[in-house]
């Protein structure tokens, strides 16, 4: 069984598929709306059988596509574009990681990721320790909107500024709810402050750095129980 992905354009798509053990049979190949493009398409998918075509229902751009690869007799699933955004947003896992975070994975594999050095308070930016506010002048020191102004001699107030503003923005619009609700709920909202964000950004580092590994895991879990 071959599963194939078309991405929907106006003038231009691309078609990319795998197989049943998800190893790529075609890479991403783009193919023109047009006659030629088709022929192209047709040419690069082969025979029908055994084979599912999924693309989005984008505007009005799918439907010779989809009218083509039926009058073959290829399989087509539609998505809707909003449940596949929503699913993007929702359901994966986002991987960006910062610099401390980078900091606790790599250089601190040794020390558990509770152990981030003293808790500190930055202005503005809230909630920290030691490894992550290293972390943060790295991520300030390597962030392009902050080279490309000194490179190009361009006035930071007007890209670093509104950037950092939204920046802060974001980040308080995801975090208020959670924050309100601890301050109400708890005795001392400074000591609850601070075992949030110190769990919360443990959990973050093993996660990436004992991913997979079960052993690890359960010798970490050891380690603990000696301590205590």
């Amino acid at each position: 069984m071959r599963f194939v992905g078309i991405d929907i354009a106006a003038e231009t798509h691309v078609v990319a598929a795998v197989n049943q053990a998800a190893e790529v049979v075609l890479r991403p190949t783009s193919f023109g709306e047009d006659a030629d493009g088709y022929r192209k398409l047709r040419q690069l998918l082969g025979p029908p059988a055994e084979t599912l075509v999924a693309m989005e229902a984008t505007g009005h751009y799918w439907r010779n596509v989809f009218a083509v690869l039926a009058a073959e007799g290829f399989e087509v699933a539609l998505l809707n574009p909003l449940r596949t955004h929503r699913f993007a947003g929702e359901d994966l896992e986002r991987t960006k990681t910062d610099a401390g975070q980078t900091i606790g994975i790599w250089a601190g594999k040794g020390v558990e990721p509770e152990n981030g050095g003293f808790y500190l308070v930055l202005p503005i930016a809230g909630p920290s320790n030691a490894r992550d506010a290293t972390g943060l002048m790295i991520d300030y020191a390597i962030d392009p909107f902050q080279i490309l102004p000194i490179a190009f001699n361009w006035d930071w107030w007007y890209i670093g500024l509104p950037r950092y503003g939204l920046n802060v923005i974001d980040y308080r619009s995801r975090t208020m709810f959670a924050l309100d609700d601890l301050e109400k709920n708890s005795v001392d909202y400074y000591a609850a402050l601070r075992s949030a964000y110190t769990q919360n950004r443990a959990d973050l580092i093993r996660a990436k750095r004992d991913k997979t590994d079960t052993k690890g895991e359960l010798e970490r879990r050891d380690n603990l129980a000696l301590v205590r």
